[in-house]
């Protein structure tokens, strides 16, 4: 299974890059490649699967799925697919990997992200 990963490095929400970057650890050992986008914020959530794509705007939260109005579409087009995997890879060729080195530029933070983690069922 090849699993890649587009994060935000910039978000308009303060706190949610060192929270992300809580995962990054948990992520790169089980064989995610992580890449941090760092253009601009990146608030879009895209999932290629396959011949499916999943486009939308839930969040993979308690809130979003419970409390918030969001929409999310099932493309099964094979042009439509092969459109987002080319916008993908140019997200990720705009975006520099996490790795174990790239991840010891986050330690620093890590307290900070864990904090709304600790939080994060309640909201």
């Amino acid at each position: 299974v090849d699993v890649r990963l587009i994060v935000a490095e910039k978000s308009d929400v303060i706190f949610f890059p060192t929270l992300t970057a809580t995962y990054y650890g948990d992520l790169l050992r089980y064989g995610v490649k992580v890449y941090a986008y760092h253009r601009r914020i990146l608030h879009a959530k895209v999932m290629l699967m396959d011949q499916e794509a999943l486009v939308g705007s839930t969040n993979f939260n308690q809130r979003s799925f419970l409390h918030d109005l969001e929409l999310d579409l099932v493309l099964n087009q094979t042009e439509s697919i092969a459109q987002l995997e080319r916008c993908f890879n140019d997200d990720a060729d705009q975006s520099f990997a996490i790795d174990t080195e790239q991840l010891k530029k986050y330690q620093t933070s890590r307290w900070f992200g864990w904090l709304p983690r600790l939080f994060r069922y309640w909201f």
